[in-house]
């Protein structure tokens, strides 16, 4: 468990090896980018970003990292959504970063894998989903209220299994690529 104190961040520690003090990521750190490089990329990780959400201050470590990264893109999201379960911590965390609405989406094996239930979207609101690890999904899994009313600008992950930098023209934003 890593040591911190109150917005000490973490500077000089590789993302992965943070994560690994965690107990969240096992397998190859293989990187051809330098510690300092974002994203990272490696090859063979296992990533269980559940076990970094008790410890707030990684979380929000990784929240300004990706914020930091994505500073242009910024300007374009008006509310951070957090895709169960991995990104609800982390989509907190850069909302509360960037000063912006948070909301959550709540699975439902019966229904669609990131539905509305307890928020609602304003026409035209730009949402950015945050998951814990990206994977694309079909389009349909995203509830019919934020596929018709906003308009989705990114996708924000800790880790991203595929090697696209964007989704369906979307760009993807992450510390963690896997590598070609």
């Amino acid at each position: 468990m890593p040591e911190s104190s109150a917005g000490a961040g973490f500077p000089d520690e590789h993302p992965l090896r943070l994560l690994e003090r965690c107990g969240g990521c096992s397998g190859n750190f293989a990187s051809e980018s330098p510690a300092q490089s974002l994203p990272v990329r490696v090859a063979g990780l296992e990533v269980d970003f559940a076990m970094i959400e008790q410890h707030t201050p990684v979380v929000q470590y990784f929240a300004r990292v990706l914020a930091n990264q994505a500073s242009e893109l910024l300007s374009r999201v008006d509310t951070f959504c957090g895709v169960p379960h991995g990104g609800h911590a982390l989509a907190y965390a850069l909302a509360s970063t960037c000063s912006r609405r948070y909301i959550t989406a709540e699975g439902d094996p019966a229904g669609p894998r990131i539905p509305l239930r307890r928020h609602r979207v304003q026409s035209c609101e730009n949402v950015a989903l945050v998951q814990d690890t990206f994977e694309p999904y079909p389009m349909e899994l995203v509830s019919r209220e934020i596929r018709d009313r906003a308009l989705i600008t990114a996708f924000f992950c800790f880790y991203n299994r595929t090697e696209a930098k964007s989704w369906l023209g979307i760009p993807i934003v992450t510390v963690v690529q896997k590598m070609v």
